[in-house]
């Protein structure tokens, strides 16, 4: 898994499957926040697989799909709006 570190806060990665998250879990991460809509590719996991494995993992998971051409200033996930950045 290719995670990059945008600040201390903020990392990115391509898809995340679901057997990648406890190896994501097991770096420190606490969170997952899932941008890519379901149905967007036929080899992609729902976004509810995800979500699965990351509370099985006990990360909190948020989903927020950006729709390329239709993104506005709601689809923004703001400081906060996942439990663990509280």
């Amino acid at each position: 898994m290719d995670i990059k570190s945008l600040s201390e806060a903020v990392s990115v990665a391509p898809q995340v499957n679901p057997a990648d998250v406890p190896a994501i879990a097991s770096l420190g991460f606490r969170s997952l926040i899932c941008n890519r809509p379901d149905g967007e590719g036929e080899d992609q996991p729902a976004a509810a697989e995800v979500a699965a494995a990351a509370r099985a993992a006990g990360m909190d998971f948020a989903f927020v799909p950006a729709i390329p051409g239709a993104l506005t200033g709601a689809d923004a996930i703001r400081p906060g709006a996942c439990p663990s950045q509280k």
